[in-house]
């Protein structure tokens, strides 16, 4: 059955998918595959090649609809062993045994795991993790993706003995039954299907049915060509991408298989092109190829080396030990003798290593996984990814296994965060042809770089005119303009939380104050009339008045357990400062593609002077910015009881930067005036600022209302 959960249930489910993902991850064993990060298909097929060079007979089997007859009342148990709480469980339980409605018709859930809940994988591993643990412990080798898994034995006699105790297992402890028609027993030489791929001592290859099915489902997308040209593309090329991804690079049999596969594809699809009349060229420029370009790991590199224990720590007292764990009926522990030598304590040792690697690599995949935000930054911080192309799409790989996909088309910018990840020259082409900026960033937000298009839209024109305007009463009016927006935005935010009823009178009193302040700076401002040489120093310190006001009253609106020292710069350790730091980061990025866009030079400004190599134009057009695009969503969040969290160096932690991001994206797709979104207003301000710089006009800034 296929139960798709209403929104509010849906939501939930995907906060209990991760609660329970955290608590069960730790104790599945290495050798399940299924339903779990950086694991997959490829990795269980892999693993089990390697076992079936050691061994002699194989059990292939499969649950008959594993799914649908999950015991409600032995998973209830099962989350009881892991310590799930009365109250928890029973929410679980409710999504499990709610009523689906199929046009208005109900239909009774008595048992299963309906396919489409959330948080129907983490439970369908956990309802056989003891089948895997007794396993384990018994000493037989077995891979297991979902409910088809594999088990290795020696003799045909022990393969006879564990068959049936399997089926004796899952029948009593969970009410299931193998798949008859999916369920043998064979010698590993004769070969056997798991996972789509057939294995034998020669390692790995298609099943027998592979390569028609593929046959068959190109024929179907190419029957649209004549008719729907790009849509027949797509789907072609979705198809192609599939299967390269599933079993390219996998071996070289399968490499080989590929090539051939390959070779009828190109017959196949130039034939369709000459039949709807379209050239031969297009089957090399629109279609992707089958065949890999580049070798990937051996199979050997994937999945587990048969670890002598589960990948967690020693279980507690009155828990399953090898000493104490059951052996399957009928079979001793002397029956079962794997060819390989015992390990030694050194092999030991080498194999916690893996362990704790493995775990490691476990949390990155959960922790550290990429994300698109809704302004089109793909944020890649995980610590070994590799950003890739394939055809229009944006690949982020990790180990050789895909973890995120995205359009290039959905893309406008690329932030690489820290120095644990890498890029394709083919990523790079694909982004600076399209003008996607790629940015490299570190742990602080700080960008570091960029790639840039060899075409740039600036011209020495504009650059005499910044050089000018920074010498002369031109950069001076420019720069009072600037300025009068940022202590315009400063009094607005002000007077915003002023208004609000529920703050004490006296906080509201002093915001108000405050704004005053500000305010009553605008005059001195606009009166600075000297050359800008000469009244840049004067606008600072300006500026710097007002800005004591704006942030004692600033400081009054941080929660007091924050403990927000004031506004500090560069090197502060306070997490509301790290907080603001990061944001006007991000706000740089977005202003620099602006400033960029319209043909300006990010590096000569008006205000500032690039003294630190930075990009003093950047800096300036930032300013009227600041309090709308960060100060207000910091405290937003902040308001909402958002505790920030910090590393022991200062810097904010992925979760406080993953919360911040959602709040500051929000905030800029924001409609801000005349239904425009912040983000466009940048654009919007930086083509401004050039007309002005220009005609000689008044640069007129974006001011927030309240």
């Amino acid at each position: 059955m296929i139960g798709i959960p209403n929104v509010r249930d849906r939501v939930l489910q995907a906060a209990a998918a991760q609660w329970l993902q955290e608590r069960i991850e730790p104790i599945l064993l290495p050798t399940t595959f299924a339903y779990r990060p950086a694991l997959g298909p490829q990795r269980a097929a892999a693993y089990a090649a390697r076992l079936a060079a050691d061994y002699d007979w194989v059990i292939t089997a499969d649950i008959e609809k594993y799914f649908d007859n999950v015991d409600h009342d032995i998973l209830a148990g099962v989350l009881g062993d892991i310590h799930v709480t009365p109250a928890d469980l029973a929410t679980l339980m409710a999504w499990l045994r709610a009523t689906p409605i199929d046009r208005g018709t109900p239909f009774a859930t008595v048992k299963g795991l309906p396919q489409g809940l959330t948080i129907a994988p983490s439970l369908a591993n956990l309802y056989l993790h003891d089948f895997d643990r007794r396993l384990h412990h018994a000493g037989w080798k077995h891979a297991r993706f979902a409910d088809d898994f594999v088990v290795f034995a020696t003799r045909q006699a022990e393969a006879g003995h564990m068959h049936q105790w399997m089926a004796s297992y899952l029948a009593t402890e969970r009410k299931l039954k193998f798949k008859a028609a999916k369920t043998a027993m064979a010698p590993v030489a004769q070969g056997f299907d798991f996972v789509g791929f057939r294995i034998d001592r020669d390692g790995l290859r298609f099943s027998a049915s592979t390569p028609d099915r593929f046959k068959t489902s190109l024929e179907a997308r190419l029957r649209t060509l004549n008719g729907d040209l790009d849509g027949s593309v797509r789907t072609v090329n979705d198809l192609v991408r599939g299967w390269r991804a599933y079993y390219g690079g996998m071996s070289d049999m399968l490499n080989k298989q590929l090539a051939v596969l390959e070779g009828w594809r190109r017959v196949r699809i130039a034939a369709s092109l000459s039949a709807a009349g379209h050239p031969q060229l297009w089957l090399t420029t629109m279609f992707e190829s089958l065949t890999v370009e580049r070798t990937q790991e051996a199979p050997g590199a994937y999945g587990p080396d048969a670890p002598e224990a589960p990948a967690v720590a020693q279980p507690p007292a009155g828990e399953w030990s090898r000493s104490q764990a059951p052996q399957p009926e009928s079979v001793t522990a002397t029956t079962h003798r794997a060819r390989k030598p015992a390990p030694t304590p050194a092999r030991k040792s080498v194999s916690q290593t893996g362990r704790t690697k493995a775990i490691r690599a476990l949390a990155i995949g959960i922790t550290q996984r990429p994300w698109v935000t809704e302004t089109g930054d793909l944020m890649v911080p995980m610590h070994g990814a590799f950003v890739t192309r394939a055809g229009e799409t944006l690949v982020v790989k990790r180990k050789q296994q895909t973890v995120f996909e995205v359009p290039l088309t959905a893309v406008k910018h690329v932030s690489v965060i820290g120095q644990g990840a890498s890029l394709s020259g083919a990523a790079i082409v694909a982004c600076v042809a399209r003008g996607i900026r790629i940015w490299i960033v570190d742990r602080f937000g700080r960008g570091l770089g960029f790639f840039t298009p060899a075409r740039s839209p600036l011209s020495p024109r504009i650059a005499r005119l910044l050089l000018r305007a920074a010498m002369t009463r031109r950069g001076t009016a420019l720069a009072r303009d600037i300025l009068s927006g940022k202590l315009l935005n400063q009094r607005a935010l002000l007077l915003y939380y002023a208004k609000g009823p529920s703050r004490p009178p006296e906080l509201r009193t002093a915001l108000r104050n405050a704004a005053a302040v500000v305010r009553a700076s605008l005059p001195d401002i606009r009166a600075i009339d000297a050359p800008l040489r000469v009244a840049r120093q004067e606008l600072f310190l300006v500026e710097a008045r007002a800005a004591a006001a704006y942030w004692a009253a600033f400081a009054r609106l941080v929660p007091v357990s924050m403990g927000f020292p004031g506004r500090r710069g560069r090197g502060a350790t306070d997490p509301v400062n790290t907080l603001l730091n990061y944001g006007y980061y991000k706000l740089l990025h977005v202003v620099w593609l602006a400033v960029d866009r319209v043909g300006l030079i990010p590096w000569l400004g008006v205000m500032h002077t690039g003294r630190r190599r930075s990009p003093a134009l950047v800096l300036d057009l930032m300013e009227e910015f600041r309090a709308v695009a960060v100060d207000r969503v910091v405290l937003g969040v902040l308001g909402r009881g958002f505790q920030p969290r910090q590393r022991p160096d200062g810097r904010l932690r992925l979760t406080t930067k993953t919360t911040f991001e959602h709040a500051w994206e929000a905030n800029l797709v924001r409609p801000v005036r005349s239904g425009e979104s912040l983000e466009r207003l940048v654009r919007t301000q930086a083509g401004a600022f050039r007309r002005a710089l220009e005609d000689h006009t008044t640069y007129r800034p974006v001011v927030m209302s309240w």
